[in-house]
């Protein structure tokens, strides 16, 4: 899915979230992860809490668009964009990335679902 498709219809759906995107929204993720894990996906949305995951987000080359606090978000924006990726600036990392994780899982076939 398009990151500006993804983030739009999450926060249409769930106004008391509110992001600004910096860099490439057309950019598409393909899956959601936490910073520090691998990634079998290239293209992966993730979120860092304040500047001390800098270097571990500079590995981690999958992670391709990032959820930071505004003020965090020079620590990040540089090595985000030569990957063709998008910061996305919100008060709360972890509570943004944990709702749009439900809203995909819930409202949308972001995630393939397995019928046991």
């Amino acid at each position: 899915m398009i990151l500006k498709e993804i983030i739009d219809r999450f926060e249409d759906q769930n106004p008391s979230f509110h992001s600004v995107i910096i860099g490439d929204g057309g950019i598409v993720i393909e899956g959601l992860n936490l910073c520090n894990r691998e990634s079998a996906k290239d293209s992966v949305l993730s979120y860092a809490v304040s500047n001390n995951y800098s270097d571990t987000v500079s590995k981690a080359k999958h992670i391709k668009s990032l959820i930071v606090k505004s003020e965090d978000k020079d620590d990040y924006i540089g090595m985000i964009k030569e990957r063709g990726g998008a910061i996305i600036c919100v008060d709360s990392p972890e509570r943004y990335f944990y709702g749009l994780h439900e809203f995909l899982y819930n409202e949308t076939d972001f995630y393939d679902k397995y019928d046991f």
